[in-house]
C-alpha cells in the first residue's frame, strides 16, 4: 500500500447576475424577461462546466499540463512504485480482500463472509451463493 503522489484540486466560484429595473415590474414584464435570463444564465453556466471538463482532455498530451505525478495525463511514464514502472502484464486485474481475478481472466468472485457473487464476462452472467444458517 502507500501513496503514489497526491493531487490538490482549487474549487473556483463562477458568478453572474442580472438585474431588473423597477420600470420593468411596472411594466410587468419582469417575470417573462426574468424567467428568459436566467436560462440564460443557467445555459452559460452549463457551458462553462462543459469547457473546463473539457480542457482537461483537451490538454492531455500537453507537458505543460501536469497531474500528481508530474507527467501529462496521456503518457507512458507513469505510474511507478519506488521509481519502478509498474507492470500491468503481470500485475493482478482486480486484488483487495474480498476478491481476485488475474489479467485475462474475465471471471470475478466477490466475497464477503459466507456470501459469494460471480461475475462471468466469458458468459455475460452472474450468480450470488448466499451465506448458509446453520
Amino acid at each position: 500500500g502507500g501513496v503514489l503522489f497526491l493531487q490538490r484540486y482549487l474549487y473556483k466560484v463562477y458568478g453572474l447576475a442580472f438585474a431588473l429595473t423597477k420600470v420593468l415590474v411596472e411594466d410587468g414584464d419582469h417575470i417573462q424577461i426574468g424567467q428568459t435570463y436566467a436560462k440564460h444564465l443557467a445555459m452559460s453556466l452549463i457551458e462553462t462546466k462543459e469547457t473546463l471538463c473539457a480542457a482537461i482532455l483537451n490538454r492531455a498530451f500537453n507537458a505543460s499540463y501536469t497531474g500528481g505525478d508530474g507527467v501529462s495525463l496521456i503518457s507512458a511514464s507513469h505510474p511507478t512504485v519506488n521509481g519502478t514502472p509498474v507492470d500491468y502484464a503481470h500485475w493482478p486485474l482486480f486484488d483487495s480482500p474480498f476478491g481476485h481475478a488475474q489479467p485475462g481472466e474475465r471471471r470475478l468472485t466477490l466475497h464477503h463472509g459466507a456470501e459469494s457473487y460471480l461475475l462471468d464476462f466469458n458468459l455475460n452472467r452472474s450468480e450470488h451463493s448466499p451465506a448458509v444458517s446453520p
